[in-house]
């Protein structure tokens, strides 16, 4: 049902369907989701919600889908998200946030994502990164946060992160990337424009 220029859904849209494996609600126009929308949806593995006008997010919304592995939430106007909005996302292993209005992204919100192995925050405004990223998501892989407003990150965040292969940083302020070729496998003949890739 994407691509239909869905303004609202109704509550129990999805009760009688709850042996879904896929959802793809992208490319519509809701701007908020009841919570209890995704209710009994046990068996799903994956969401697509991106390209909406979703401004805020139940706390509740995805707390019963407890065998999701996919969600993309990016390309929506997402300002603020609750503490405890993915807690019920024990076995996700990707999320889109790209192209929101997120100024933090704490870690205190991804605790529950232990499985989770990419997170991609691309084109927002995020100026920070919480060092409890790296306690509570102990299998992320790649973390991609080009073009943010980052102007440093803390070198302690990196020292929890166990299974982190790569990072993409490009179109944030160079001044926090001075030191991560002290470790780390950048060309030297790149200028911190040209740096696209870390690799740990």
């Amino acid at each position: 049902i994407d691509g239909n220029k869905l303004k609202r859904l109704e509550a129990s849209i999805f009760s009688q369907s709850i042996n879904l494996f896929r959802i793809n609600l992208a490319y519509n126009e809701l701007e908020e989701l009841n919570g209890k929308v995704f209710n009994g949806l046990t068996n799903l593995k994956e969401l697509a919600l991106n390209d909406n006008k979703l401004k805020r997010l139940e706390a509740s919304i995805f707390s019963q889908l407890i065998n999701l592995s996919k969600l993309w939430l990016n390309s929506n106007a997402l300002e603020v998200l609750d503490e405890k909005v993915f807690d019920g996302l024990t076995n996700l292993k990707t999320i889109d946030l790209d192209c929101n209005k997120l100024k933090r992204l704490d870690g205190s919100m991804l605790r529950r994502m232990t499985k989770l192995e990419i997170l991609s925050v691309n084109r927002n405004q995020l100026e920070e990164l919480d060092l409890n990223l790296s306690r509570e998501l102990p299998n992320l892989n790649y973390l991609f946060i080009d073009e943010n407003k980052l102007s440093e990150i803390d070198r302690s965040i990196f020292c929890h992160f166990k299974s982190l292969s790569l990072i993409s940083i490009t179109g944030n302020p160079k001044k926090y990337l001075s030191y991560l070729d002290e470790n780390k496998e950048i060309d030297p003949e790149l200028s911190y424009d040209e740096v696209r890739l870390v690799h740990i």
